[in-house]
């Protein structure tokens, strides 16, 4: 630029500082809009993850109905398991009482039987001191 005057070198650069003020607008405003374009994705992105977790809410507040329905169905099953069991007990007492008195029913039983045996075998003693003879067969 040896033979360019002092003004027009300043237009010059007045020129080319215009050129690089507008490419820097430019670059600024390319850099804004991608980056608010990037924030709605994200934005969108974080919405379909708060809906996708506001359903695996919804499930785990589903399973945990489901859970305390099957908690109070077992419970009730132990319930009716502890009932049962305190009646067996209660039947295996009284089956125990039961076959308690059914030995002494037997005892006494076997005890008569001894005494019929005894009496038969005194009455067949006495019979023969009699004259009495055994029936023929």
């Amino acid at each position: 630029m040896p033979k360019t005057t002092v003004a027009e070198r300043f237009d010059s650069l007045h020129d080319r500082m215009d050129i690089v003020g507008t490419n820097v607008l430019d670059a600024v405003s390319k850099l804004r809009s991608d980056t608010i374009k990037n924030l709605v994705d994200v934005h969108q992105q974080i919405g379909h993850v708060a809906l996708r977790l506001d359903k695996v809410y919804l499930r785990l507040d589903q399973h945990d109905g489901r859970f305390n329905d099957l908690e109070s169905a077992m419970d009730e099953k132990f319930g009716k398991v502890d009932k049962d069991i305190a009646e067996l007990k209660t039947d295996v007492g009284e089956l125990k009482t039961d076959v308690g008195e059914l030995k002494t029913d037997v005892g006494e039983l076997k005890t008569g039987v001894g005494e019929l045996k005894t009496g038969f075998g005194e009455l067949k003693s006495m019979l023969i001191s009699l004259g009495a003879k055994a029936p023929e067969s």
